[in-house]
């Protein structure tokens, strides 16, 4: 067993002056989910202090301790279990996914997790052919970073073909669940066709796959640490207010779109070199791409226009804001095989202006 601090999640700095404390609250509802995770049968660390907890493995460091092929099974049995049971982790980071040498792996930090009922009624809702998944944040906030790691292209590719390969049964579980028990409340029909396509395909993944989601996890991890970028930036998670990071997670921001949109754009080149299930699947990732790069567009409007309105960061006269904002609404109108030659435009103005 190793010991492991409480996650962030539970503990935290107090500001001004005063001294480090327990988040008592946040704390409650941790134990409160762990305990629910763990009678839905997902596999926890065990809590034996109030500051400490044991867990069998380790976060994943390469090479020091390698994701493998005996991780994946228990690492789609969590996230399955928390799917079909309306629970979404919303912070699967690095730092959160232990991995040991049995296979077993461990979630932690409950602390924002809710109810996938929740999140379908946001503005971020995923597309409508997409089931509720904690596949896309363990993607996006963990698996994506640790790929990074990996500096052998071959490796790094046969890596991403394992993975895949094993996701194919948790899509087939995911499939069933539609087909058996009517699952997810917010239950859409097409959910059931992008299931069944990727249970299908995902059993012999190729090189050319192998190479699309490697690109899919370098837009999604390109994403998370924009938002690190901004998160901390602002404060959060006890560092330092920064302008610095707050303008600079802007055209961090928009990179992840502009891999996003290659990602939709290859997906369809894809499509049209295939036939059958392989094409819907290339058909589907490329709607999959366009969603995330608009998605993403959508947050970057608010958070710029916030940094030039914020004496902190870099205030604007009225003029500059209108200029700004005209700019970015040009990306926003522009078709979205357009959308790349105006967000680099707009960056030429976004940095005349910090």
């Amino acid at each position: 067993m190793h010991i492991q601090p409480i996650s962030f999640g539970s503990s935290f700095t107090i500001k001004q002056g005063k001294a480090s404390g327990i988040d008592l609250k946040g704390m409650s509802k941790e134990v409160i989910v762990y305990d629910k995770a763990r009678e839905i049968g997902v596999t926890v660390p065990e809590y034996n202090i109030s500051v400490s907890y044991e867990t069998k493995g380790e976060v994943a460091s390469y090479p020091t301790n390698k994701i493998e092929e005996k991780h994946f099974d228990s690492l789609f049995k969590n996230l399955f279990l928390m799917d079909k049971n309306n629970l979404n982790h919303n912070d699967l980071d690095i730092a959160h996914v232990f991995y040991s040498d049995d296979g077993t792996v461990e979630f932690d930090c409950f602390r924002f997790s809710s109810p996938f009922i929740e999140n379908a009624q946001r503005k971020y809702a995923l597309p409508d052919f997409m089931m509720p998944t904690n596949q896309i944040n363990y993607e996006n906030a963990s698996l994506g970073l640790y790929v990074k790691q990996i500096s052998d292209e071959k490796e790094k590719r046969e890596f991403v073909k394992s993975y895949l390969k094993a996701s194919a049964k948790y899509h087939q579980n995911k499939a069933d669940l539609l087909i058996f028990e009517k699952q997810p409340p917010c239950y859409e029909p097409k959910m059931l066709g992008y299931e069944m396509t990727l249970e299908t395909v995902l059993q012999e993944p190729d090189d050319e796959m192998a190479d699309l989601m490697l690109l899919k996890l370098d837009f999604l991890s390109k994403q998370r640490l924009a938002f690190t970028e901004w998160d901390e930036g602002n404060g959060a998670c006890g560092h330092p207010f920064s302008k610095e990071r707050r303008l600079n997670s802007i055209p961090m921001y928009l990179d992840a779109v502009k891999t996003a949109i290659k990602y939709s754009e290859k997906s369809s080149e894809l499509s049209s070199l295939t036939t059958d299930r392989k094409s819907e699947y290339y058909d589907y990732e490329a709607k999959v791409g366009e969603y995330f790069a608009n998605t993403y567009l959508s947050w970057v409007e608010g958070m710029a226009d916030w940094n030039f309105r914020d004496e902190r960061v870099k205030p604007s006269d009225d003029k500059e804001r209108e200029e700004l904002s005209a700019g970015y609404k040009e990306i926003l109108a522009a078709p979205f095989s357009e959308k790349t030659t105006k967000i680099d435009e707009y960056l030429k103005l976004y940095n005349s202006k910090i």
